[in-house]
């Protein structure tokens, strides 16, 4: 269980890196959706924003690449890297986004990963103890029910 835990939180760093990566990127950078250039026929409502690199699979791969370097539910973690490659073909598909943009999310979900994988190696001993604690006590100080909120060390 605590192996769950430690990637949960290595993985919403990784999440988090990539998705500031992803929106740094968008605001450095203006790659035009194929419709906005007047390729192709779209196929789903979208906002001419920019499509490098696409949310939806940076989302899908870093969460998949996550669960697979920091070991834990590798299973799921090749889930969503192949639900991730059916979202970039069907993003492609649908006329809003070009390839590159999935090439693009790959890079920065390995990032993302990689961060993760990063955090993962300190996390069990620095950041989840602080976690717990603060788990804890606001279970304590709002005195929420036990049965739906378990703790792990007795009422103070």
């Amino acid at each position: 269980m605590r192996d769950q835990r430690d990637a949960l939180i290595s993985i919403g760093t990784g999440l988090l890196t990539a998705f500031v990566l992803s929106w740094t990127i968008g605001l450095l950078w203006y790659h035009p959706r194929p419709f906005a250039i007047g390729l192709g026929h779209t196929l789903l409502a979208h906002s001419p924003d920019s499509s490098f690199p696409s949310d939806h699979t940076t989302f899908l791969w870093t969460f998949g690449f996550g669960l697979l370097v920091t070991r834990v539910q590798r299973g799921w973690g090749w889930v969503l890297v192949l639900a991730g490659l059916a979202t970039a073909l069907a993003r492609i598909y649908v006329g809003v986004h070009f390839p590159l943009d999935m090439v693009g999310s790959a890079v920065v979900a390995a990032t993302g990963a990689a961060v993760a994988w990063a955090v993962h190696l300190h996390v069990a001993d620095r950041i989840l103890p602080l976690i717990e604690r603060s788990y804890e006590f606001l279970l304590h100080a709002l005195r929420l029910p036990k049965g739906i909120f378990p703790r792990r060390v007795a009422d103070r």
